[in-house]
């Protein structure tokens, strides 16, 4: 990873642009040892660094960019570059775009036989449901992720998984089941020391606690009265 904290985007974009420029370049004269390959690595993280930046249009174009250099039957390189531009496109609050790329991400992981990675799309799939308030697909959605991580562990997902299903609960007013899920992403983001896998279910574990504590004050009022 080129770079290791906010001081250190800009920086970071410099050096990739000057590396894009550069690969670009010795392509293009055939220059020995440089291929597509290097050229969509900084590609793809150049349009990542960009979506952290919230510049979603620099980090549209380049990651369309990085869709183009990958031959379709290259399945699994083609599947993540899609699901990158999918994750901006949600981010974006481009939903439909988002969906359309997460069902043609699924169907190269169908082709690829890439079972493990259906778990990203089907969690990803359940957020855009969710955000469109979809709430009874967004909830088959994770479900089918949740079936995949079953027998495919991938704890980074599944902390994610549980953060995206404590919301669904939430929005759903299902204070109980978003409280445990909370915990749960909480407890496993901690153990995986992943610091964005903590700090979302810590902001909703206590919008869960400060909505049952008045839930049960509220019913404690019905019952006096």
């Amino acid at each position: 990873m080129a770079y290791q904290n906010l001081e250190n985007y800009y920086e970071s974009i410099m050096n990739y642009l000057q590396a894009r420029n550069l690969k670009d370049s010795l392509v293009a004269i055939n220059f020995p040892k440089i291929n597509y390959t290097d050229q969509l690595t900084t590609y793809s993280m150049l349009g990542n660094l960009y979506s952290d930046l919230f510049q979603i249009e620099s980090a549209r174009s380049t990651l369309q960019k990085a869709i183009d250099m990958v031959p379709h039957e290259e399945y699994y390189r083609r599947m993540a570059t899609i699901y990158n531009l999918a994750v901006l496109e949600e981010k974006d609050s481009n939903y439909a775009q988002a969906r359309t790329l997460l069902l043609e991400s699924m169907e190269l992981a169908e082709k690829g036989n890439f079972i493990d990675s259906k778990a990203y799309f089907f969690d990803a799939l359940g957020t855009v449901s969710r955000s469109t308030l979809q709430m009874e697909q967004a909830k088959s959605y994770y479900d089918q992720a949740q079936q995949i991580l079953d027998s495919f562990p991938q704890p980074t997902v599944q902390a994610g998984l549980y953060n995206n299903v404590g919301m669904y609960y939430l929005m759903m007013n299902d204070l109980d089941n978003a409280y445990n899920s909370a915990l749960k992403g909480l407890e496993l983001g901690m153990a995986i020391g992943d610091s964005r896998k903590k700090w979302m279910p810590t902001r909703y574990y206590g919008k869960c606690r400060r909505r049952r504590a008045t839930g049960k004050m509220q019913l404690n009022m019905l019952r006096l009265t």
